[in-house]
């Protein structure tokens, strides 16, 4: 992939990963790659699906920025009917590509900003988010909640998983030039949010808390670790 300093050069906004995506597509990648690998998908499904908290399959639901749409397919294959949106046009043809190699047709893809999302409220009886949240600064982090909660149906809930605190790993402190009192890197690609604000941000959106766990077992034990949620409409 080109160069981070370059790839931030070319975006529209802080959260606009469309350069980056196209970066990977070039190279042949079918999805998002950190270090050349993907999101432990699998992991994450099998930890949501361990709290016996989501609903049944054939329910409609709503993969949160989805990336190349990954774990949308997984979703599709446990039988649910899926959406998934990404403010990347590519990462959301990636997405599409993905599922007519795999057959998979229980899913539908879209361009859309999580931020202002083209959906109809109260229209999902689950939402599902991966790796989303730090991406996020400012008030725009408390309209992620907030969107969430309108798409969501009465008593629907949203299952997510986001980076929590900083890297254990100084050196990666050091190379990403995280500012600890902003609490972002230098090129404004992830937020560092502390477990207490995150709990508070769900809490002022008004979403009722149905599990919440901080994990160091599912990446990197030099990166950060994962906050997985659970939270209610």
């Amino acid at each position: 992939m080109e160069d981070e300093e370059n790839i931030s050069g070319k975006r529209i906004i802080y959260y606009d990963h469309e350069p980056a995506y196209q970066a990977l597509r070039q190279k042949g990648e079918s999805g998002w790659r950190s270090g050349g690998k993907s999101a432990p998908f699998n992991l994450y499904w099998n930890i949501f699906k361990a709290c016996e908290l989501l609903p049944p399959p054939k329910a409609r639901v709503l993969d949160f920025g989805c990336g190349g749409g990954e774990f949308s397919l997984l979703l599709a294959q446990k039988g649910y009917q899926v959406i998934g949106i990404d403010y990347s046009r590519t990462a959301v043809q990636m997405a599409e590509e993905n599922a007519k190699r795999a057959r998979i047709k229980n899913v539908k893809f879209y361009c859309q900003d999580a931020l202002k999302p083209d959906l109809k409220f109260s229209s999902f009886d689950a939402i599902f988010s991966i790796a989303v949240l730090h991406c996020l600064l400012g008030q725009d982090r408390m309209t992620y909640w907030n969107n969430a909660k309108k798409l969501l149906k009465k008593e629907g809930v949203l299952a997510l998983a986001t980076m929590v605190d900083f890297p254990k790993d100084k050196n990666w402190i050091k190379e990403l030039k995280i500012n600890k009192r902003t609490r972002t890197d230098a090129l404004r690609h992830r937020y560092f949010a502390s477990e207490k604000q995150i709990r508070a941000e769900l809490e002022s959106a008004g979403l009722e808390m149905l599990y919440f766990a901080r994990r160091n077992d599912v990446k990197d034990k030099k990166g950060c670790d994962d906050l997985i949620i659970i939270a209610q409409k």
